[in-house]
């Protein structure tokens, strides 16, 4: 696809740019096709061995090679299985959120905001994780936006990767393959306002200009709150100490959900 979109000045061996001459009528006849993919899961692909492709591996995305690249977490504490809807995806999003800060060593604490930044960091993932525990983060918004709640069960094609050099098409401009991707995903408001703002009003909304965690503070249930300080305590102690641990599957399954409620 990049070769039909690229601008046909540009040389052989030129990034290739899109032709700033290129008609709607033809982005459109390349566009349309991968808007209208529909799945009924998310995840990944998977062939069997009739050679069928299904969104029946789990979801792989970047953010999860990310956590085990840098922090201590063990990869069986990521999602395994594919999502027939998008609350319990958006719930395990999350949680992966929870995870990566619960396993970071590295700048986990910032050093010119000290336990601030750990404050700041846990009120604002279980801020979200409350939204998600409501399932407001899967029907919600997109209610306000005129989408009914059939729509998270509406997956469509998405990737972190999908540009047009990984797109197939045929000498007609057809798609006929889509060469590397990765997941299958909601339709969704997330694609439409990327803004945290928009996930809730009283949570990530206006009135809080300073970023200051106590200003929602009286959004969380006290034990959420016990568990906060025990939890900036673990993470001021892990700053000192600097060391790197060889979790087994059931430790670090067992340290992942004190934290969670």
């Amino acid at each position: 696809m990049s070769e039909a979109l690229k601008d046909p000045s540009l040389g052989p061996d030129e990034p290739h740019e899109i032709d700033p001459n290129i008609r709607d009528h033809t982005l459109k006849f390349l566009y349309r096709p991968l808007s209208r993919f529909k799945f009924d899961q998310i995840g990944s692909l998977v062939r069997d061995e009739q050679g069928n492709f299904s969104a029946s591996g789990r979801p792989l995305i970047q953010n999860m090679n990310s956590i085990i690249d840098f922090t201590d977490a063990h990869p069986e504490l990521l999602p395994s299985n594919p999502y027939t809807n998008s609350e319990d995806w958006y719930k395990a999003l999350v949680d992966m959120h929870f995870l990566q800060y619960t396993f970071q060593h590295d700048d986990a604490v910032k050093k010119n905001d000290g336990e601030q930044s750990v404050y700041d960091a846990y009120v604002g993932r279980q801020l979200l994780r409350n939204l998600a525990a409501d399932g407001r983060l899967a029907t919600g918004l997109g209610t306000q936006m005129g989408k009914t709640e059939d729509s998270q069960y509406d997956f469509r094609l998405y990737s972190e990767d999908l540009r047009p050099s990984n797109v197939l098409i045929d000498a007609n401009l057809n798609v006929v393959a889509d060469l590397d991707d990765q997941i299958r995903a909601r339709n969704s408001w997330n694609f439409e306002f990327p803004f945290w703002r928009f996930l809730d009003p009283e949570s990530f909304g206006p009135g809080n200009e300073a970023a200051d965690y106590h200003a929602r503070l009286s959004l969380l249930s006290e034990p959420q709150r016990r568990m906060m300080r025990e939890f900036v305590a673990k993470k001021l102690e892990e700053s000192n100490v600097r060391e790197l641990i060889d979790w087994d599957t059931h430790d670090a399954e067992t340290h992942l959900k004190r934290f969670l409620i």
